[in-house]
Order: structure tokens, then C-alpha cells, then sequence
């Protein structure tokens, strides 16, 4: 008599190759609108805090979709609105011409060494963020341990009944506050390498400060 888990095994087997790659969706961030697919109005008087809205073509003939905005644009041409997941919010990005200011060449020149450990190393032997790898050290080091528990997680629930490893998969394994943690890391890493060149830019160009 066979066993029921190598032919389940062989069955899924057998569909994967008939079946092929998975069909992937890709979730859009933003889209794009000219200047007919939008409008800009300003809030009823009745409302208390007075500002603008957009109206957004949509899907309805003759309903557009109602967004409040909290500034004053002048808004015209061509838009994005992009979508913020993490701020449950929408943004309206629009390009504006700007007048470039014209940098004056230098002559003084900077040897700049970047690393891990500390973000850069001029020519001086001056360092800039010295505690720059403790802390990469440290994201890393969490990200690890999180990994683990979370793979014991998995284990576990292959091993559990259906409800506990709904449970399991439900409040133990979700997704959330780690791409959170993750966006948060990136943002601090990226915030202090821009300001710690900008302090070196700083410094090359006005030694005396």
C-alpha cells in the first residue's frame, strides 16, 4: 500500500513541470496624468480648514475621484501620483524648470577614502562617522537573529496543526514590521553618508570651519 506523503509529493512534482513558472502580478506604485485627466479646486467655504483638492479621472464616466491636499500648488502638465505605502498617504510629484547655479571651479583637491567602518577617511587621516560600522554591525546582527526565529517559525509550522500553523503564519511570520525595520536602516545609512559628504565638502572648500 502507498504511502499518502510520496504521492503527494510526486503529484506536486508532476504539476509544477506541467504547469510552469508561477504568473507574477506587479503591484504599480504610481501612475501618470496629463493635464485633461486631472483638476485643481479649492475646498467648500463650509469646510473649516480651507485648502486645495484634485479631482482624479477614474474608472466611472463622470466621477472623478476626490483627493484633499494639504498645501497650495499651482499645479499644470503633466503629473505623478505616487503611492506611500508606509505613510498611508499619496503624493503629487510635478517638475518645475530650474535655474542652475553655476559652481565655481576650485582648485583646491580632497582624497577622500570611503569604507565600512566609518564612512569617510580624508586625506588627513581625519574620520568622519566613526561609528558608522558599529552601527551597520549592529542593523546586521538584528536582521540575523530575526531570520532565525523566523525560520524556526517556519519549521514549526510545517510540523503543527492547520489552525496553529495559521496562527503561527498569521502572528509570527508576517512581513510588516520587518520591510519597517529594513526601510528604516536604509534611510539612516543613506541620511548619514549625505551628511558626512556634505561635511567633507564643507570642509575642503572653508578649512577654517
Amino acid at each position: 500500500m502507498l504511502r499518502k506523503k510520496p504521492v503527494r509529493n510526486y503529484l506536486r512534482r508532476v504539476v509544477r513541470r506541467k504547469r510552469g513558472k508561477r504568473p507574477l502580478a506587479k503591484m504599480a506604485r504610481s501612475f501618470v496624468l496629463d493635464s485633461d485627466m486631472y483638476s485643481m479646486v479649492e475646498k467648500p467655504k463650509a469646510k473649516r480648514q480651507p485648502g486645495q483638492l484634485i479631482k482624479i479621472m477614474g474608472l466611472n464616466k463622470g466621477q472623478r475621484i476626490v483627493v484633499p491636499l494639504t498645501g497650495y500648488s499651482n499645479f499644470s502638465g503633466n503629473l505623478r501620483i505616487v503611492l506611500d505605502f508606509y505613510r498611508k498617504r499619496i503624493e503629487v510629484h510635478a517638475t518645475h524648470a530650474v535655474n542652475a547655479a553655476v559652481i565655481p571651479e576650485q582648485e583646491t583637491v580632497a582624497a577622500l577614502d570611503a569604507g565600512c567602518s566609518e564612512v569617510f577617511t580624508d586625506e588627513n587621516g581625519a574620520t568622519y562617522a566613526p561609528t558608522f560600522g558599529k552601527t551597520l554591525v549592529e542593523a546586521s546582527e538584528k536582521l540575523n537573529k530575526t531570520g532565525k526565529a523566523r525560520n524556526k517559525a517556519h519549521a514549526l509550522a510545517k510540523k503543527s496543526s492547520k489552525h496553529k500553523a495559521h496562527r503561527i503564519r498569521k502572528y509570527n511570520l508576517g512581513k510588516q514590521k520587518m520591510r519597517e525595520r529594513k526601510r528604516k536602516g536604509k534611510f539612516a545609512s543613506n541620511s548619514t553618508s549625505a551628511r558626512r559628504f556634505t561635511q567633507c565638502v564643507i570642509f575642503v572648500s572653508r578649512p577654517s570651519l
